[in-house]
């Protein structure tokens, strides 16, 4: 009985890892993150020029060989701009994302495992905290502490706590009711060690799938932020700040837009992908 939920554990995952390859969407999904990770991590050294550069006698040059995404109206070279500013977009979305599955795990487990009077007064403060738009608590948020980097990953994690929380109360509801829970109550085990050991990993799955698509959504939060001067600092190449500087000439030097545009169509379809195919992969009621 002792080894029942790990042993389950190991053949979960390795049906997991059997089925995700044969999901198409989500090996294309897979490789493009893999690209912006290779971007994030190694992209002061795939362009030639810094992101700061200024180069007045090439002011919105249109896309050429030697700036193959063009220059802005500063003539600072967009490509890199573009792979400098992937860093913020993907650490500040999978930090948020940390932050909001961290909080709202910690709400979502006590609610749903104890139940009774803390279940309704979690809930029901969801509830209220959940009736507030979203986009309205990041903008007051940035409006109290400043733009930056920090405060739009806090607005975004602490925005975000409500679903999280909800998808694992769901989860440990299922949970705690399976026999090796049963059996490690009748043994006297500590709810921690309930919580930790045998509840928490049987009920993250739909946690794991949710956090994976909840980065593409914060991605557009973070570009929608930079997009009205409310997020990251406006003279770091944020995407979303791009493309608020680029609205103004996008008549006549349309790159401007499209091309960050396309970067961040492309990184939230990529994890959407990603995130679907977790999500058939880890269905119990798909069989091989």
């Amino acid at each position: 009985m002792k080894n029942e939920p790990s042993n389950k554990r190991r053949s979960q995952f390795s049906l997991v890892m059997r089925r995700l390859p044969k999901n198409k969407g989500a090996v294309v999904g897979l490789v493009i993150i893999a690209m912006l990770l290779v971007i994030v991590l190694f992209g002061d050294y795939l362009t030639p020029y810094d992101y700061y550069h200024q180069d007045y006698m090439n002011m919105f040059s249109f896309p050429s060989r030697a700036h193959p995404f063009g220059t802005d109206s500063f003539g600072r070279d967009i490509m890199s701009r573009i792979f400098y500013g992937a860093r913020f977009s993907f650490w500040v979305s999978v930090g948020s994302v940390i932050i909001s599955a961290i909080l709202g795990g910690i709400l979502g487990t006590v609610a749903g495992y104890y139940g009774g009077v803390a279940d309704t007064i979690i809930m029901r403060f969801l509830d209220v905290y959940q009736s507030i738009p979203g986009l309205v608590l990041c903008l007051s948020f940035s409006a109290v502490f400043g733009p930056g980097t920090f405060t739009t990953m806090a607005a975004l994690g602490i925005t975000g706590i409500g679903s999280y929380a909800r998808i694992l109360r769901g989860s440990v509801l299922q949970a705690k009711g399976n026999d090796y829970v049963e059996a490690a109550r009748a043994v006297k085990a500590s709810d921690f060690h309930i919580i930790v050991r045998h509840i928490i990993p049987n009920a993250i799955s739909p946690m794991i799938v949710s956090m994976t698509m909840g980065v593409g959504t914060d991605i557009i939060s973070i570009a929608t932020l930079g997009f009205v001067g409310m997020g990251i600092p406006s003279h770091l190449p944020e995407w979303g700040a791009m493309l608020s500087e680029g609205r103004s000439y996008m008549g006549i030097y349309p790159h401007l837009v499209l091309i960050p545009g396309i970067f961040i169509m492309i990184t939230v379809l990529s994890f959407n992908l990603f995130g679907d195919g977790l999500r058939d992969a880890m269905d119990p009621r798909l069989k091989d």
